[in-house]
């Protein structure tokens, strides 16, 4: 009995097709998109970060700043100003104690170490401003607090970029302040707040 021969020809392997070929290069086309599609996303979302870590590092530092030094201010001198413009006015103004007379039990007040001093904030064009005057108002020394003052903050706020609201019969000080961020072309605004009791057992 004769078995029929098997031929098995070259050209019985074939290659890809043509419409197989194109199918694969669609497929890694869009493999290749979306892996560039989220590399941009996490890089988009890593630099965020890093701004957004940025802007509460430094509210975090401004205010505990403040905090501290309002804390053990000499409450008889506080003065609060409206805010006007961001031209570098004054809103807020306050004595610390530099020294001690011992001999005496009295403290001196001013700022740094200028007696009749005093500490100044003011808001100058989107900077926060911390300065040192002495007795005559002139500057002695100046520091950037908080920069990226919101110079247009929503309603529902005080409405200022930065605001002192003294209250004397409570001894409080009612710190607002607005900051305005581009984050990957997105305008992001963050508000500060804090109030701050100027305890009176410094004020000796």
């Amino acid at each position: 009995m004769r078995f029929p021969r098997m031929n098995r020809r070259l050209d019985d392997q074939r290659g890809m097709t043509l419409v197989e070929l194109s199918i694969a290069m669609g497929l890694s086309v869009f493999l290749a998109g979306a892996v560039v599609a989220v590399q941009t996303t996490s890089t988009e979302r890593f630099e965020s970060s890093l701004i957004e870590h940025r802007i509460n590092a430094v509210s975090r530092d401004g205010v505990s700043k403040i905090r501290k030094e309002l804390r053990s201010c000499l409450s008889s001198s506080v003065q609060s100003f409206p805010y006007v413009t961001n031209n570098g006015a004054t809103i807020f103004r306050y004595q610390q104690a530099v020294s001690f007379d011992v001999a005496n039990g009295i403290a001196n007040w001013g700022a740094a170490n200028t007696i009749g001093g005093h500490v100044e904030y003011a808001v100058l064009g989107t900077d926060l401003l911390r300065r040192v005057v002495d007795d005559q108002g002139a500057v002695i020394d100046q520091d950037v607090l908080m920069d990226n003052l919101d110079l247009n903050p929503p309603k529902g706020g005080l409405g200022f970029p930065a605001s002192f609201v003294w209250d004397d019969d409570e001894n409080t000080v009612t710190v607002e302040v607005n900051r305005e961020f581009d984050m990957n072309g997105t305008k992001v605004k963050r508000v500060i707040r804090t109030m701050v009791y100027i305890d009176p057992i410094f004020n000796f």
